[in-house]
C-alpha cells in the first residue's frame, strides 16, 4: 500500500527497516509543520498522516481512508464529532496552505482544515472497521497505556 514510509521526528527508527527518518528541522513546531515536512519528503500525490501515538490503526482503514480524498485536498475521519486529522489522507496540493501557515510556530491542524476541502469521513462510515473510539484512541499519558493494554487484550 505505501510507496514510502517517513517519519518526521527525531526518534531512532532501527536501521533494518524501510523507514525514512526526516529530521524535525524545528521541535515543537507541532502536526501541521510535521505534515507539511512529510508531504514536502515523500512526493507521492496522497499520503498518509499517522500520528505515532494511535496503536490500534490497521492497513485497511488507512486504505479506505486515503481511497476518500477523491477531488478534495483531504480526507478526515470524524469520530465523536471531533475531526481526526492526525490519522487522515492529505494531498500535495495542501503543501502551499501548510507554508503559508507554518512560520515556526505550532498551529493548530484545525487553522490548517478550515482552508481545506475537506471530505469528512463520518463515523458510520469507519464502523466496519472497528467501533471508531477504539480505532482513533490516543495513548498520551500513562492511564491511556493501561487502558489501551486492556482494550488490545479485550478487556
Amino acid at each position: 500500500m505505501a510507496a514510502r514510509i517517513v517519519v518526521v521526528g527525531s526518534e531512532a527508527i532501527p536501521t533494518d527497516t524501510d523507514v525514512s527518518v526526516i529530521p524535525d528541522e524545528i521541535p515543537g513546531a507541532g502536526p501541521a509543520h510535521g505534515l507539511l515536512v512529510g508531504l514536502q519528503a515523500v512526493g507521492c500525490p496522497v499520503a498518509l498522516l499517522v500520528a505515532w501515538d494511535m496503536p490500534f490503526v490497521e492497513a485497511p482503514l488507512l486504505r479506505f481512508i486515503a481511497e476518500q480524498v477523491g477531488e478534495y485536498e483531504a480526507a478526515v475521519p470524524v469520530v465523536g464529532g471531533q475531526p481526526e486529522p492526525l490519522c487522515a489522507a492529505y494531498r500535495q496540493s495542501c503543501v502551499p496552505v501548510l507554508e503559508a501557515l507554518n512560520r515556526g510556530v505550532n498551529v493548530p491542524m484545525r487553522e490548517v482544515l478550515v482552508r481545506l476541502r475537506v471530505r469528512w469521513i463520518e463515523e458510520h462510515e469507519l464502523r466496519s472497521f472497528g467501533d471508531p473510539t477504539r480505532l482513533f484512541f490516543n495513548v498520551n499519558t500513562a492511564a491511556d497505556l493501561a487502558t489501551a493494554q486492556k482494550m488490545a487484550s479485550g478487556e
